[in-house]
């Protein structure tokens, strides 16, 4: 019988977020001190995108602004795209190759719970396929 992965079986349980007046400094600050790769937008508490290291390079670093005074909301991508966490590790892979995205944001009943990352389904699937082989 095959055993069918689910989002919530591979996701990191909590977020970290910014709201979206913060300037990308004080983002890129919290990122570094949180070790994380992105963080969740907010407006009023609510998620509307995302804020990854990558953005920053390209939006603010490579092109020479003052990530001080730049704001958030100047580089996020928007909407913010998310999977329910019941969701199978086929459609978060999916989701991600169509979009062209390496995060997503892992939501239960419509509240952001979690994130799953590219990086985490190819985890899972290698142990999942070496597990297979040792067999």
């Amino acid at each position: 019988m095959p055993v069918t992965l689910k989002v919530k079986d591979i996701e990191h349980k909590g977020v970290s977020s910014v709201e979206e007046d913060t300037s990308v400094c004080d983002a890129a600050e919290k990122m570094a001190s949180e070790k994380r790769k992105c963080l969740l937008v907010t407006r009023d508490s609510l998620p509307v995108g995302i804020i990854t290291e990558g953005s920053v390079l390209r939006k603010v670093i490579a092109k020479r602004l003052n990530p001080e005074k730049v704001k958030v909301s100047e580089i996020m991508s928007s909407p913010l795209i998310t999977i329910d966490e019941d969701a199978t590790l086929y459609e978060a892979m999916k989701l991600m190759l169509e979009k062209d995205i390496k995060q997503l944001y892992v939501t239960k009943d419509g509240k952001v719970v979690g994130l799953v990352t590219q990086q985490d389904l190819i985890k899972s699937i290698m142990n999942s396929f070496l597990s297979i082989l040792s067999v």
